[in-house]
């Protein structure tokens, strides 16, 4: 079953944080933390790279546009990457230079999409969207929603996750290795 993404998922931008920079000088406003989620943790193979999250102190409740386990958080600006959000990394507020997608579970698995969001197959097709100049290339959230997207059954879905995840878990585990070996090498000499 081919559809358009929007079809099977909400997506939004996450919030302006510029907006919502507290001020001390202003009084008596609401004054909440929040850890960020940065373009660092995109990946191209839909899992999560962690990295020390900046904190972000906010003038009011920014909580709708915190993660949830369950989401996807797609990068707006180059590169753009899917990644799945489990349950270990929720509560990281997404800013508005990347998409929050949130799944019908019933039509299409959010790690699944994750994994496809990231393939040359919806790149290319999200490619010719793309504006902005040589500095800051920036993807419309209108053309992410209309991406049309291949969706297995949930069956074969879930044997596609596991096959993938199992694939990127060796392949990070061969990566230490090399890293391993180089350092090694280079301490012989």
């Amino acid at each position: 079953m081919r559809q358009k993404l929007d079809s099977v998922a909400k997506i939004f931008i996450g919030v302006a944080t510029a907006r919502y920079k507290y001020n001390p000088s202003k009084g008596k406003e609401d004054k909440r933390s929040y850890l960020l989620f940065s373009q660092n943790m995109l990946s191209d193979t839909g899992i999560l790279q962690m990295y020390q999250p900046d904190t972000f102190i906010a003038s009011k409740d920014l909580s709708f546009s915190c993660t949830q386990e369950g989401d996807i958080i797609f990068g707006l600006r180059k590169p753009n990457g899917a990644v799945y959000i489990d349950k270990n990394h929720t509560n990281l507020l997404v800013q508005s230079y990347m998409a929050i997608i949130r799944c019908n579970t019933d039509i299409i698995l959010p790690e699944y999409l994750a994994f496809r969001l990231n393939t040359s197959d919806i790149q290319n097709q999200l490619q010719k969207d793309i504006q902005g100049g040589t500095a800051i290339q920036l993807l419309k959230i209108q053309s992410l929603k209309e991406v049309v997207i291949d969706i297995p059954n949930i069956e074969k879905q879930k044997q596609l996750i596991s096959v993938l995840k199992t694939g990127y878990s060796e392949i990070q585990v061969l990566e230490q290795i090399i890293q391993h070996k180089q350092q090694l090498l280079k301490s012989i000499i």
